[in-house]
């Protein structure tokens, strides 16, 4: 899986790439133009590709951490000698972190170095695009144990519908609050206050585009 994401990435890198030469070439865009857009594109692929990947690995991995190990019956094995049930839990949750950690270096590596192919050299202000990933990892952290909370109480299906619906709400627990102050109802205000104080507001760590445009 990791292969192909990598794969995948580099595959995305060079499209735009090219898609950006080609602008350049047929003077549709001067070149001043042509590099904000490689570099403002450059960053938003990178971090929006990792976003999504990882919070689908992070879904779908921690989903099936604690189900596999009932269903091969290793689970048993492990609990009976003195590890605690929370040692386990807490050891799953570190291991996925620690994959998605590995993954994004990677990744993160490998946008540096497109990015000092299309400026032909990297400077201090382009670290800032470290901010993003700072937040991707957060946002992936928190995912990441809502998932295997879920694993630990429902079925693999389940478990990745409400991580999702956690996901989605999450990201529009602003709106939601809103929405509950302008209903008019007493009822929907505290409903509403209740799940934006309760559900993690994924919004928060939503920072890339202004990093992008800090970059540019």
């Amino acid at each position: 899986m990791p292969k192909s994401i990598f794969t995948l990435t580099n595959v995305e890198f060079l499209l735009d790439l090219e898609f950006l030469n080609a602008l350049s070439q047929s003077g549709s865009c001067d070149a001043e133009e042509v590099g904000l857009w490689q570099s403002l594109s450059l960053v938003e692929l990178t971090y929006r590709v990792q976003e999504g990947t990882f919070l689908f690995m992070a879904i779908f991995i921690g989903i099936g951490l604690v189900p596999k190990e009932i269903e091969q019956k290793t689970l048993y094995n492990i609990l009976s000698k003195p590890v605690a049930r929370y040692e386990f839990i807490l050891g799953k949750y570190l291991g996925l972190l620690a994959t998605l950690l590995v993954n994004t270096s990677i990744m993160t590596v490998e946008y540096f170095l497109a990015l000092l192919y299309v400026n032909k050299q990297l400077s201090r202000h382009d670290l800032l695009g470290l901010e993003a990933i700072y937040f991707i990892l957060l946002q992936l952290s928190i995912v990441t144990a809502v998932a295997l909370f879920f694993s630990c109480i429902s079925t693999p299906v389940l478990s990745s519908l409400f991580t999702f619906l956690i996901f989605i709400i999450g990201n529009v627990s602003g709106n939601i609050r809103w929405f509950g102050e302008e209903s008019g109802s007493k009822a929907v205000e505290w409903l509403a206050a209740a799940l934006y104080y309760v559900l993690p507001n994924f919004s928060n760590f939503n920072v890339i585009t202004s990093v992008a445009h800090r970059l540019e």
